[in-house]
């Protein structure tokens, strides 16, 4: 390659790069948060914007229970005494640790 045509290049490369960011930050809208010192609730959900069930905190009996959902019906558990469960598309279980009725080994 030429020594002006990789000139040429390359202040198409920094000009593309400079007109993307430019329409980048036109195209949204900045997202300010509010001072909050607390924040406080039983449960948390998180949705996308058809209002479909992504991710849930909640509190259970064995302490903090997080559930993310996949857009299909697949989803990871975790519960407040530390096990985990995988589910796949039709909501069987495929894995689950430590497996049911197993105990969590202690590491040294």
């Amino acid at each position: 390659m030429s020594t002006s045509r990789y000139a040429g290049v390359c202040a198409l490369v920094l000009a593309g790069s400079f007109a993307g960011s430019f329409l980048a930050s036109r195209g949204v809208a900045p997202v300010h948060a509010q001072e909050a010192t607390d924040l406080r609730g039983r449960s948390f959900t998180l949705v996308d914007q058809q209002g479909h069930t992504m991710a849930s905190l909640r509190s259970g009996i064995a302490g903090a229970e997080l559930v993310l959902s996949g857009n299909r019906g697949a989803r990871i558990e975790i519960d407040g005494s530390g096990s985990i469960s995988i589910h796949n598309l039709a909501g069987h279980l495929v894995w689950s640790a430590p497996p049911k009725g197993g105990v969590i080994p202690a590491s040294e």
